[in-house]
C-alpha cells in the first residue's frame, strides 16, 4: 500500500540513530515546555505577593489630642502590616532610597514625620491633609512596579477608610452627645415661628394703617395745595392794601403838616382860622373824593373812608365854631392823633403784607413736605405685601425646622461606630462579574496553548522534511505520497496537543467542564498548524516557508487578542485579527475554559477547520512530479537507511 510505505519509510528515518530519536522526543514536548512552564512560573503571581519585599519607613513624630501624646503613623504602620500581606521590612529612609534604587525593594512606602500633626489639623482652623509617600521603582520591572502600584491604590483606599471612619465617629459622637442642643434650637425655632407669626400679624396692621395715613396725607397734600392757592391771593390782597394805606398815609401827612403850621401861629384872627380850616375841608374832600373813586377796586378801604368823612364832619363843625378857638385847638390835636393813628395803620398793613408773603412762603413749603410724605408712604406701602409672605414664609419654615429637630431628637439614633462605617464607606460594591478569573494563569491558558502548538508544529518541520525530490521519482501519484507524509505528522499533532492538555488541566489545574469539546478543539488546533505550516513550506519552500511561518507566528502573537483586548491594539492589528487561525484558537479556548459555553464553539471550530482543509487543498494542489536534476541531493534516496 503506497500511502502506509510512504509513512512506514519516513518513520524509519526519523528513528535510524540515537540523535534523531532524542530530537523527535524534545521536539514532542516543546509545546508542552513552552506552554506548562510559562504557565506555571505565572499560575498565580499575586498569590506569592507575601515574598515581594516592600521597605516601611516610619517617621512620624506623633502628636497631642486632648492632653495625650498620639501617633497615628504607628497605628497605620500596624494595620498596614496586618492587613495587608507583603514582606514587610521596617527601615531607615536610607536604607529605603538605597534598596529601591537597587535590587532589594519593589516598593517603599514612608509615613512622614508630620503624619499625625496633619491628621489633628481636621480640629483646627486650618486642616491639611495627611500625606503618605509610595516609592516605586518601574524600570526595574515593569509588571512588579504594576503590581506595587495596585497595592498603593489597596493601601491608599484602606487608609482613607480608616481614617475617614474614625473623623465620621468623632463627629457622630459629638452629634450625640449634642441632642440637648438639638432640643433647644427645636424649641427656639418654635418660638421664632410664633414671633415670625406676631410679625406677620403686624405688618398686615401696618399695612392698614399705613394705607389709612396714605389717604389722609392725599388729602391733606390737596387741601396744602388749595392752602398754597389761598395764602398767593392774600398776598396780593395784602399788598394792595399796604398799598392804599400807604397812599393814606402821605396824605395824612399832608394834613399833619396843615395842622402844624396852625397850631404854631399865635393870635390869628378868625378869618385866617376860617381860611385855613377851609383849605382843611378842601383837602379832606379832595381825600374823601379819592378814597370813594378807589373803593370799588379796593373795599378793603372802606374803614379808611368812614374814618375821613368823619373827620371831615368835625371839620364842618370846627368851621361853625368860630369863637372857640381853644375848642378848635383841641380838636385839632386830636384829629392830630388821628392822623398818626393811619400811620400806625399804614405801618400795620405793611406787617400784614409781609406776613401774607411769608404765610405763603411756608404754604409752599407745607405742600413740599405733604407731598414728599404721600410719595414716602406709598414707597413703604410697596414692599409690605412682599415683607408679608416673607414673614409668613419664616414662620412656615420655622415650623417645619422645628418639626425636624423634634423629630431628630426622638428618632434613635443608630451607634455611632456602626454609622461611620458606613458614611466612611457609603457604597458596597456588590461584584456580579459573570465568568470569573481568579487566577492569571487561567486567563493566560486560551493564548499560550495555540500558541505552544504553533511552536510546536514548527519545529517539527525542522526535524522532519516536508519536501523531498527523491518521492517525486516514486511511481504513484503525488497526492498518494503527500497523503502519507502527513500520516508521519499524525502522531505528533495528537501526542504534543493531548500531553500538553493534559498536563495543563490535571497537573496546573486548568478547570475544564466539558473535557471532550477541549482535547478535541486542541487536536484540531495541533492539525490545523501543522497542516498550514507544511503548506506553506510545499508552496514556497522549506527556508522561505519557515520564514513566513516565523512571520505569521510573530503577527498572531500581536492580533489575537490573547493578552490585551484587540480593541487596544493598533488599528492594523485589528483588520488582521479576523483573518489569522488563531484567532479563533484563542476565543475558542475561551468559550471552553472560561466561559463554558460549547455551543459557541461552532464558529471557532468552523474557522480551524476551514484553515486546516484549505492547507491540505494548498498542500496537494501545490504538489508536482517534474524537477531539476541540480535539485537532486544526496539525501533523495529512495532507502530507508
Amino acid at each position: 500500500m503506497i500511502i502506509w510505505n510512504v509513512a512506514k519509510t519516513q518513520w524509519l528515518r526519523l528513528l535510524r540513530n540515537n540523535l534523531s530519536r532524542l530530537a523527535i522526543l524534545a521536539i514532542l514536548f516543546i509545546p508542552l515546555l513552552y506552554c506548562g512552564l510559562y504557565l506555571y512560573a505565572f499560575w498565580n503571581p499575586y498569590g506569592a505577593l507575601h515574598k515581594l519585599p516592600v521597605a516601611l519607613v516610619m517617621e512620624d513624630k506623633g502628636g497631642v489630642y486632648h492632653g495625650e501624646h498620639v501617633n497615628y503613623g504607628e497605628e497605620l504602620a500596624k494595620q498596614l502590616q496586618k492587613k495587608i500581606d507583603l514582606r514587610w521590612e521596617t527601615v531607615s529612609s536610607q536604607i529605603a532610597e538605597k534598596g529601591i534604587a537597587g535590587d532589594r525593594y519593589y516598593l517603599v512606602v514612608k509615613i512622614p514625620v508630620d503624619f499625625t500633626q496633619r491628621s489633628l489639623s481636621i480640629t483646627s482652623s486650618k486642616p491639611v491633609k495627611s500625606q503618605l509617600v509610595f516609592i516605586r521603582n518601574e524600570g526595574k520591572n515593569y509588571i512588579a512596579g504594576t503590581i506595587a502600584s495596585r497595592i498603593e491604590s489597596e493601601m491608599a483606599s484602606e487608609v482613607s477608610n480608616t481614617f475617614t471612619n474614625q473623623y465620621v465617629e468623632n463627629i457622630l459622637s459629638l452629634l450625640l452627645q449634642a441632642k440637648s442642643g438639638i432640643s433647644q434650637a427645636a424649641e427656639g425655632a418654635n418660638q421664632l415661628s410664633a414671633g415670625a407669626e406676631k410679625l406677620e400679624t403686624g405688618l398686615d396692621l401696618l399695612q392698614q394703617a399705613l394705607h389709612k395715613a396714605a389717604e389722609g396725607a392725599k388729602k391733606v397734600d390737596r387741601g396744602s395745595a388749595q392752602f398754597v392757592t389761598g395764602t398767593s391771593q392774600l398776598v396780593d390782597g395784602t399788598n394792595k392794601v399796604a398799598s392804599g394805606t400807604h397812599q393814606l398815609a402821605l396824605e395824612a401827612d399832608k394834613i399833619n403838616d396843615v395842622i402844624t403850621k396852625l397850631k404854631s401861629v399865635h393870635n390869628v384872627n378868625t378869618d385866617k382860622i376860617k381860611t385855613e380850616i377851609t383849605n382843611i375841608k378842601t383837602a379832606m374832600m379832595n381825600l374823601e373824593q379819592d378814597l370813594e373813586a378807589s373803593l370799588a377796586d379796593h373795599p378793603e378801604r372802606k374803614p379808611l373812608l368812614d374814618q375821613v368823612s368823619m373827620i371831615k364832619n368835625r371839620v364842618d363843625t370846627i368851621e361853625h365854631i368860630g369863637d372857640q378857638l381853644d375848642t378848635v385847638v383841641s380838636k385839632i390835636n386830636n384829629l392830630q392823633v388821628k392822623l398818626q393813628q393811619i400811620k400806625q395803620l399804614d405801618k400795620g398793613a405793611n406787617q400784614v403784607a409781609f406776613g401774607a408773603k411769608q404765610l405763603n412762603n411756608g404754604a409752599k413749603e407745607l405742600k413740599k413736605g405733604t407731598t414728599a410724605l404721600n410719595n414716602g408712604l406709598q414707597e413703604i406701602i410697596k414692599p409690605l405685601p412682599q415683607m408679608i409672605i416673607g414673614a409668613k414664609k419664616l414662620k412656615e419654615g420655622n415650623k417645619k425646622l422645628a418639626d425636624k429637630l423634634t423629630q431628630a431628637t426622638k428618632e434613635q439614633q443608630a451607634d455611632p461606630s456602626t454609622l461611620s462605617s458606613i458614611i466612611s464607606n457609603p457604597i458596597e460594591i456588590l461584584d456580579q462579574s459573570i465568568y470569573k478569573v481568579n487566577l492569571y494563569g487561567v486567563g493566560l491558558a486560551p493564548y499560550f496553548l495555540p500558541l505552544s502548538l504553533w511552536i510546536g508544529g514548527l519545529m517539527l518541520y525542522f526535524a522532519v522534511p516536508a519536501s523531498e525530490l527523491r518521492w517525486r521519482l516514486y511511481p504513484s501519484h503525488p497526492w498518494f505520497i503527500q497523503i502519507g507524509k502527513l500520516l508521519t505528522f499524525v502522531p505528533f499533532g495528537i501526542f504534543q496537543s493531548m500531553v500538553t492538555g493534559i498536563v495543563i488541566h490535571y497537573v496546573l489545574g486548568l478547570p475544564i467542564k466539558q473535557p471532550f469539546f477541549y482535547y478535541l478543539f486542541l487536536l484540531c488546533i495541533s492539525f490545523m498548524s501543522i497542516a498550514l505550516i507544511g503548506a506553506l513550506i510545499s508552496l514556497l519552500g522549506s527556508g522561505p516557508g519557515r520564514l513566513v511561518s516565523i512571520v505569521l507566528l510573530v503577527l498572531q502573537l500581536v492580533s489575537s487578542g490573547g493578552t490585551f483586548p484587540v480593541d487596544l491594539i493598533p488599528h492594523v492589528f485589528q483588520v488582521i485579527s479576523p483573518l489569522l487561525p488563531m484567532s479563533y484558537g484563542v476565543n475558542g479556548l475561551r468559550h471552553i475554559i472560561v466561559y463554558h459555553q460549547p455551543a459557541e464553539l461552532i464558529k471557532p471550530f468552523m474557522m480551524i477547520l476551514l484553515y486546516l482543509i484549505g492547507s491540505l487543498a494548498l498542500t496537494f494542489l501545490g504538489q508536482r512530479r517534474k524537477f531539476r536534476i541540480s535539485e537532486l541531493q544526496e539525501r533523495d534516496q529512495l532507502t530507508a537507511g
